[in-house]
């Protein structure tokens, strides 16, 4: 900025002095003095402005004095540092352990178990029922022989007749008598005995039993719990006779369940061989969980 400024001004003067020069120059020669003559000067006259322009550019200029601004330190109190303490040999190890005391204790890292848990024990299948023992028959009243009526007094003739005729028939109900009794005890050895029936009894009602189990099945959509006692009837061969619930567990879905457990067996387990029975009537209680 100041390089521009300084050649405007001095662009400006050098104009100005040609321009006086031109203005103020003779219009004639001058007159010359000849070898010994005088010299002729000639003054100009020069505008008050352009003096006071060079009298202003060569005047030295005068630089601005800075101020400087002293700050005064504040009193400040010095601060004395703390002792240091000091340890003498004897106290030295002891001083060391107290403050390993204090040293933080390592954090125990924590192991986590990602392992999936082990799978939950299975249920533990219902036990079957246990059959119910079978009423035995109640044996059959054996027929009580009805007493003879004594004969009345005939005539002689009519008597001996009579005793005659009597003691052939007693003869003959005599003989037939025992043949009678004799096939009927060889008939009874060849039978099984009542211990034998009730053992092969059971052994066929566990059979018919465990098929009707199997195919016990608790019904979609029931809640809750019940017992449904269900009667039904098998022949020797493994057919099934006849069937009704004999006691309600109060839910007919239950109800439904238990005749079809009965009615879904095709063909029970025929009758042991040595058993001398046609058919066997069974009373089954079935229990059902939802």
């Amino acid at each position: 900025m100041r390089t521009w400024l300084e050649a405007i001004v001095f662009t400006t003067v050098a104009i100005a002095i040609l321009i006086v020069g031109f203005g103020l120059r003779p219009q004639e020669g001058g007159d010359a003095g000849g070898q010994g003559g005088d010299a002729l000067i000639s003054l100009s006259y020069v505008p008050p402005t352009v003096a006071e322009l060079v009298e202003t550019w060569e005047a030295p200029r005068e630089t601005p004095q800075q101020l400087v601004t002293e700050i005064e330190a504040p009193d400040v109190a010095p601060v004395k540092a703390p002792p240091l303490p000091q340890f003498e040999l004897a106290q030295a190890p002891a001083a060391a352990a107290q403050i390993q005391l204090f040293q933080p204790k390592e954090q125990e890292e924590v192991v986590v178990d990602t392992d999936a848990p082990p799978p939950p024990p299975e249920p533990e299948p219902e036990p079957e029922p246990e059959p119910e023992p079978q009423p035995r028959p109640k044996p059959k009243p054996k027929p009580v022989a009805k007493p003879k009526p004594k004969p009345q007094p005939k005539p002689q003739k009519a008597a001996v007749a009579k005793r005659t005729s009597d003691g052939r028939a007693e003869q003959k109900a005599a003989g037939s008598g025992g043949r009678s009794e004799a096939g009927a005890g060889g008939k009874a050895a060849a039978t099984t005995s009542p211990g034998q029936i009730q053992k092969l009894e059971s052994v066929w009602g566990a059979k018919v039993r465990s098929a009707v189990a199997r195919r016990q099945r608790t019904p979609r959509g029931a809640k809750g719990s019940g017992t449904v006692v269900i009667y039904f009837k098998v022949s020797r061969d493994g057919a099934l006779l006849a069937h009704k619930i004999q006691r309600s567990s109060g839910n007919p879905l239950f109800d439904k369940a238990a005749i079809k457990a009965v009615t879904s067996v095709k063909r029970f387990p025929r009758a042991p061989k040595k058993l001398p029975r046609k058919s066997m009537e069974f009373v089954v209680p079935l229990q059902f969980k939802n």
